[in-house]
Parts: C-alpha cells; sequence; structure tokens
C-alpha cells in the first residue's frame, strides 16, 4: 500500500521541463528504496514488488518526458534497480541463514559458540555492507554535486541558482543521513578513535554558530553565545568530534525552536577538576517526561509525527552521547514540554598553552582566490570519466595542467614516463587499485632516486580507518568524495607553487 501511494506520487510530483526539480525527485525516491531494504527483504518478493512500485513509474515518466536527461536517468534507474536487487537477494539469504543457525537443534554450547561466530560475522557483515552502500552512492554524489557547484558559478538567472541550491542541499542531506548510520556503526563496533589536539574553543564555536547564520535568519531565531571569560584559549580535545556534538546539539535546538525563539550556547571550564562545561538551550517545543529517558536512544524522536514534520534519522543525540562517553564524558537533559528543552554536558579536559594552536596558513588567505593562478602539472586516477572531468574542471580553473589515467596500471605507466608536481589518485579501480600503484610510484622513486611526489587520495571510501590506509600505503593527503572545490584548492596551495595571487 505504501508503495502505491509513493508510486501515485511520482506523478503528482514530477515536474516536466524541469531536470533540478526530476533529479531532486529522483534522489528521494532512491534513497527511500535503499533504506526500505532492512525492513522488507525479510521476504523477497515484498522488496522486488516494493522496489518495481517505486522505481517503474518514474522510468516511464522520464521515457515519456523525452528532455535531454531522460535517457541517462532511465539507464540509472535500471542499474541501481539492479544493483538494489542484488542486495536485497543477499540480505534475504542472510537472514535466511541466521533463523537456520537459530533453530537448528545443536547442544547448547555449540549453539552459544555457533551464535557468537555469527554475531561477528553479522557485524562484519553490516560494517561492510555499509562501507558499500557509502562508496556506492558517494560516488555518483560525487559528480553531481561537483558539477553543480561549477554549473552554479556559471549561472546569474536567481531561478536557476535556486535549483542548484536544492540539488546541493538535497545531496547534502542524504550524505549527512548516510554519514550519521557510518558513524554510529563505527561507534559500535569500536573502529572509532579519537584524535585529541590543541584546540582553540572560542573559534570552534565562533565556526560553528557561523554555518547556522543562514538558518537562523530565516527563523528569526536569536542564537547568542554565553562563553565563560576564564575558558582557556587552548584546550586538548578531538576537535572533529567536539564539534560534531556541538553541530547535533544546535541544530536540533533550531529544528524545534519556533520563529522569533532564543537559543544560548554556554561554555565554561573548571581549572580545579580540569572539566570542560557546555550547554545549548533553547525556548522550542520541549520534551515530555515520558520520553526523556530514551531520548538518546538509537532513532529515538518524541513520537512519529516528528519525523514527519522535522525530518531527521534520530541518530544525533545517539551519537553525541556515544561520542561524549568516548571521551569519558556526559551529557544530560532537563525540559519542559512547551517550553523548552537544556541539554548540558561535562568533559574532562586538559588546557594547554596558545603557541600549541596550529594555524593554517591556508587560513590567512583571501577567503576567494579570485585571481589566483598556481603553477603545475599532475595526474589525475580514477577509472570514472565523470571524476577526471569534474577535478580537471577545477584544476584548469587555476592553471594547473593535468593528464589522466584509467587505473593504476596506467598511472604507473605514466608516471615512469613524465614527472608530475602531485598525483590525485582513487582507490577502487580495475587492473590496479590505488593502494598498489602508490606503492609501486614509491618503488619506483627510491629505485631511481626520484623526488617524492605527493599523492592524494581521492575516494568515496570515507570511514575513519581509511584515512589511515592511505597514509601508510604512501600516500600524503586524503579527499573524502563528494568533495568541495575548496577542498582541492587547500590542496592544491599546499602542495603546487602560486605564480600570481
Amino acid at each position: 500500500m505504501t508503495a502505491l501511494v509513493w508510486a501515485s506520487g511520482s506523478f503528482l510530483f514530477f515536474v516536466p521541463n524541469s531536470p533540478a526539480d526530476q533529479i531532486v525527485l529522483v534522489l528521494i525516491y532512491t534513497g527511500i528504496t535503499s533504506g526500505a531494504i532492512a525492513s522488507l527483504s525479510v521476504r523477497k518478493e515484498y522488496y522486488l514488488v516494493y522496489l518495481f512500485l517505486f522505481l517503474s513509474p518514474l522510468a516511464y515518466l522520464f521515457y515519456t518526458s523525452h528532455n535531454e536527461i531522460s535517457t541517462t536517468v532511465i539507464i540509472l534507474l535500471v542499474i541501481y534497480g539492479i544493483f538494489l536487487t542484488s542486495l536485497s537477494l543477499k540480505y534475504f539469504q542472510m537472514i535466511n541463514d541466521g533463523f537456520k543457525i537459530r533453530y537448528e537443534n545443536l547442544d547448547l554450547i555449540k549453539d552459544l559458540q555457533q551464535a557468537n561466530i555469527d554475531a561477528q560475522i553479522a557485524s562484519e557483515t553490516k560494517s561492510e555492507f555499509l562501507a558499500n552502500m557509502s562508496h556506492e552512492i558517494r560516488t555518483p554524489m560525487t559528480g553531481i554535486l561537483g558539477f553543480v557547484e561549477q554549473l552554479a558559478k556559471k549561472e546569474n538567472d536567481p531561478e536557476r541558482l535556486r535549483q542548484f541550491n536544492i540539488i546541493t542541499k538535497s545531496g547534502q542531506t542524504l550524505l549527512s543521513i548516510i554519514n550519521d548510520i557510518l558513524d554510529l556503526s563505527k561507534i559500535e563496533s569500536g573502529k572509532m578513535t579519537l584524535e585529541p589536539q590543541p584546540t582553540d574553543l572560542h573559534k570552534l564555536f565562533d565556526d560553528t554558530i557561523t554555518l547556522f547564520d543562514e538558518l537562523i535568519k530565516s527563523k528569526n531565531i536569536d542564537l547568542h553565545k554565553e562563553i565563560d571569560e576564564k575558558l582557556p584559549k587552548c584546550l586538548i580535545i578531538d576537535q572533529l568530534r567536539f564539534k560534531q556534538v556541538i553541530l547535533n546539539l544546535l541544530s536540533n535546538a533550531i529544528k524545534f525552536t519556533p520563529s522569533g525563539g532564543s537559543i544560548s550556547l554556554q561554555a565554561s571550564y573548571d581549572h580545579t577538576t580540569q572539566i570542560l562545561q557546555c550547554a545549548v538551550q533553547d525556548t522550542g517545543l520541549g520534551i515530555g517526561k515520558e520520553h526523556l529517558e530514551k531520548i538518546f536512544h538509537a532513532f529515538a524522536q518524541e513520537d512519529t509525527s516528528t519525523t514527519r514534520r522535522y525530518g531527521g534519522t534520530g541518530l544525533g543525540l545517539t551519537i553525541s552521547s556515544k561520542l561524549l562517553h568516548m571521551m569519558k564524558g556526559q551529557i544530560h537533559v532537563q525540559s519542559t514540554l512547551g517550553e523548552g528543552s537544556r541539554f548540558y554536558l561535562d568533559v574532562p579536559v586538559v588546557s594547554c598553552k596558545e603557541t600549541d594552536l596550529f594555524i593554517d596558513e591556508n587560513l590567512l588567505d583571501e577567503k576567494r582566490v579570485g585571481n589566483l593562478v598556481l603553477k603545475g602539472h599532475v595526474l589525475v586516477v580514477d577509472d570514472q570519466e565523470f571524476n577526471q572531468m569534474l577535478l580537471g574542471t577545477v584544476l584548469k580553473q587555476y592553471g594547473v595542467t593535468y593528464d589522466s589515467a584509467n587505473d593504476g596500471v596506467d598511472a604507473v605507466s605514466l608516471y615512469r614516463q613524465n614527472s608530475y608536481d602531485a598525483i590525485f589518485m582513487d582507490e577502487n579501480m580495475p587492473n590496479m587499485n590505488g593502494i598498489e600503484a602508490t606503492r609501486q610510484i614509491r618503488s619506483i622513486e627510491e629505485e631511481h632516486a626520484r623526488t617524492r611526489t605527493p599523492i592524494i587520495a581521492v575516494t568515496a571510501n570515507a570511514l575513519s580507518y581509511d584515512k589511515q590506509r592511505f597514509l601508510d600505503a604512501g600516500m600524503d593527503e586524503y579527499i573524502s568524495k563528494p568533495y568541495t572545490e575548496e577542498a582541492v584548492l587547500n590542496v592544491l596551495k599546499h602542495y603546487l607553487h602560486n605564480s600570481k595571487s
């Protein structure tokens, strides 16, 4: 029934002669179908019917629209449908195997041993499945978001810019959902590690609030800081993960605070106990007492209408709580329904000297590069032509020339014959992957006493331990797909020389 409703909805929401709106619709429908695998694959025919009812009306609409993207979208829908069908069958088989094992008539000891083995396999399978899903979604999203960014730079029509903005935000929303699920999986499997470093919390708070400037203006919300003047300039903490916690708390506060409301971000530090205390207080909807105990549970929201009205996966607070637990901290909530909520946390952290703070010289440059021109010749290695085109578009804007290679074999061959200032290397490629290609390039450098060439991993593998794998293989830097022009530019400015500023 749900599939029929959504299928009819595709006819309602399909906007003729508007490729941007059509792409957004495709993103929504493909995201929903991928999310239904876990719940519907218990009976494989259920999911296959569900998938057919979801995608076939879309394919029909694109077939009859005859616009410039129709053929491409139909092909992608077919490939995506085959991919999801394969995944659902594997998932169905895994569930069937689990039931068979569970109900086999084994001795108690053997049953417990087998259950333990199956649990480990299931955990690894889940991690592998999530990693593969992340990779498969991030790869096409790189092309979509990357080229939209490039097209928007050349567009002056406000309506077209609005459409580009919708595509970008829709893609980013999909990626944020994927990132939340991956983060939770990494934490639960014990694969997430913290990287404490000297951090300027004053700057961290300012940078975080800046991310919400447009949103709070549109909702007419007063978001202000109440930072104790005794808060040290430098504290040792995992900057990325602590910022993620503050982002989640502020995002929830803004989401549930009505227009005209107020939100405060508070922070103080006890030098005696070395405890950092932070709080986010809002005048939003508040939380009922019966829901306070489960607010930090995975996928928990006050009720289903909250999900429908405000969106979200319900993972933000769960991830924040688990991250703080990893930091030896804790988070609490006080809330009154209809009056607002106050989330407050305590984290043990050590202060440090201001001289320990790392200053990124790139941040001292102009925010927009203007007429920046760089000197250099680089090698772009990727088996997807659209990824080569996208990266090449960015490189050419700043005067960087490049060669392209379709796999690791071509990359090594080109490197033997040419000299490059940097190499952008994909990982998953036919014939030879990026890891092996990097090892062979490093071997050539050592054998012929060549100057070390910076190798930057550009990959859809986005788990935390992936970065370490690349560094261990001899790479120098890491960019996760989908990337922004700014991310590529920061790498270029680090490894190449300016010829004009």
